[in-house]
């Protein structure tokens, strides 16, 4: 059982592992850890796909820069784009390649999101689809409801398929929103900048409370003194080899 954590406020970035019910004997060993490193070096991030449904510039919501070193290149009648009746907006975008071989493609809303309905793309290691079958509005803007967001290679032995559903979208106050909480006690983290370590240590009765369950589970996953069933045997022959000894050799009163 693993606990996870991703966070970021678009400046600096934790991720945060704690392992649960895993090499736990109550030591004073670290049982979670951390990274804090700048902007949004978050290793899920990119590839959470709720986070792929919603924006499709990453850098609207991580707060970086573009890059302006990306080379466009005119795709000319390669490629389509045509208006697309999609189960989720009557008005959607679609727009895939001319090439008759080429079987990826993309969906979007119409405008003002644009927000990604469909994909569908090859890769060496196996076909990649999104699929958003609702669509939600909060403050006039549309957001994915319900979407399957699937990723597994073409023989079936790995990736996942995972399904989205909004529950809930409300107002926060972003400023005073805490984005990235503290580190729990006993983990330890390491800032990415300089590599230095730290240590967020227990306190004394969080380290008793640690300990005292440990010794619980110690004694009970310890063997009990069990007796056989082949001790009570041998007692049982032992105590009759032992009485008719004694009835053989008692000294017996003769009667005239």
């Amino acid at each position: 059982m693993l606990t996870y954590f991703e966070g970021t406020d678009g400046r600096a970035s934790h991720s945060f592992l704690r392992k649960l019910l895993f090499d736990f004997e109550g030591r004073k060993a670290v049982t979670s850890f951390g990274n804090a490193s700048v902007g949004h070096l978050l290793p899920a991030f990119h590839q959470d796909p709720l986070v792929s449904l919603l924006v499709n510039d990453v850098a609207l919501i991580n707060g970086t820069e573009r890059t302006n070193d990306v080379e466009f290149v005119p795709m000319g009648d390669k490629l389509q784009t045509e208006w697309f009746e999609h189960e989720a907006d009557p008005k959607a975008i679609r727009m895939s390649a001319t090439d008759p071989g080429d079987q990826s493609y993309v969906v979007f809303t119409s405008q003002p999101e644009l927000l990604l309905l469909e994909r569908r793309e090859s890769y060496p290691d196996g076909p990649l689809q999104v699929d958003i079958s609702e669509l939600m509005t909060f403050d006039g803007f549309r957001y994915p409801k319900k979407a399957t967001y699937r990723a597994v290679t073409p023989d079936g032995k790995s990736g996942y398929i995972c399904s989205i559903e909004m529950l809930d979208i409300s107002e926060i106050d972003v400023d005073s929103f805490e984005w990235i909480p503290p580190w729990p006690a006993g983990t330890e983290w390491a800032r990415i900048k300089d590599g230095k370590r730290f240590h967020v240590p227990y306190s004394d009765m969080q380290l008793a409370m640690i300990q005292q369950h440990a010794l619980a589970n110690a004694r009970a996953n310890s063997p009990q003194s069990t007796t056989s069933w082949f001790l009570f045997l041998n007692l049982g022959l032992m105590s009759l080899i032992i009485g008719m000894a004694v009835y053989r050799f008692w000294p017996r009163s003769e009667t005239f």
